[in-house]
């Protein structure tokens, strides 16, 4: 795989995955996951509000293409080593990387999550928290045979995962980050399933923040900030994890730009904390490769407010592949 200087189109929507200075065309991506370069292999998903299904529509694709190059695994965390996300791309990476989903089964988790939550406001415009929590815990008992599934996993773990939230002890209120697996530094805390994802998507303009059983003088929301998109979280973990094996690259997927399906997180504040990464680490100081996608076409019917209009979101995708 060679990436390409300057911009290459890989189809006729002029879409492309961003390296950096330089542009990897999609056609290279699909290899780059087929065929990786040795080393750690690292994901990461912006928080994208209610446009979060674009990215795993996107995913979708492009596993399917992985499978005809490879013919192996079409499960995605086959294909890293660790995967971190905020807000709803938290609640994607705890699908796909602790309960170890296809991109499939996580698409349906996360339309029941709208189908049965999103849909149903307050008299205030905030969301349902009994709702919320009834979901998770059924997607924790379908995919794992119990409804309160442990966050932190025993034995090997193939494919490191974590969410960022953010703590408010009552003196402090900071990022935080809750994992599937041991920090060589951090106190480990006893975290389940739901506690992770009912944490880095409680947004509390829409829902009210987390108790947690293991932390019970803190409550949980989503990190918000300078973590809609997780690429420095990521990179922060990779440095402690891994301290001695190279980069073999990271991918940082966004959920779409300025008028696709909706505005809030900001797609322009997910896309300048990524810009600010690229200008600060670029090719990780020669440890590996940075790559970006994130979907450039927008929807411009403003009658498509939510993201279960998978349709339509699935036509803007299907461009962008």
């Amino acid at each position: 795989m060679t990436p390409h200087s300057g911009a290459k189109d890989s189809s006729s929507s002029g879409a492309s995955a961003q390296v950096g200075p330089r542009e990897l065309t999609l056609e290279d991506y699909r290899e780059l996951l087929a065929v990786p370069p040795p080393g750690v292999r690292l994901h990461s998903l912006d928080d994208g509000g209610i446009r979060g299904l674009s990215m795993l529509l996107l995913l979708r694709g492009l596993m399917a293409w992985v499978y005809e190059i490879s013919g192996d695994s079409t499960l995605l965390c086959d294909y890293f080593d660790m995967i971190g996300g905020s807000g709803t791309g938290g609640f994607i990476a705890l699908l796909l990387g602790r309960l170890r989903l296809s991109v499939d089964n996580a698409i349906i988790c996360c339309t029941r999550f709208v189908e049965r939550v999103l849909v149903r406001t307050k008299s205030d415009g905030t969301f349902k928290t009994a709702p919320f929590e009834g979901v998770l815990r059924d997607i924790s008992d379908r995919f794992r045979e119990c409804d309160d599934t442990p966050l932190q996993e025993s034995g090997r773990i193939q494919c490191k995962t974590f969410v960022c939230t953010r703590r408010n002890d009552g003196r402090n209120f900071m990022a935080h980050k809750l994992r599937t697996y041991t920090h060589p530094i951090e106190t480990y805390i006893p975290y389940t399933f739901i506690e992770a994802a009912r944490a880095t998507m409680g947004n509390p303009a829409f829902f009210e923040r987390m108790n947690i059983a293991a932390a019970p003088n803190a409550k949980f929301s989503d990190a918000g900030g300078d973590h809609y998109s997780p690429v420095f979280d990521l990179y922060e973990e990779y440095l402690a994890i891994y301290p001695s094996r190279r980069m073999s690259y990271c991918l940082s997927l966004g959920p779409g730009r300025a008028q696709t399906i909706d505005s809030a997180p900001s797609p322009e504040r997910c896309d300048s904390i990524a810009a600010t990464f690229m200008q600060e680490h670029g090719d990780f100081d020669g440890l590996g490769g940075f790559y970006r996608m994130n979907l450039d076409q927008g929807i411009h019917d403003g009658t498509m407010a939510r993201w279960e209009q998978k349709g339509i979101l699935g036509k803007f995708t299907n461009e962008y592949l």
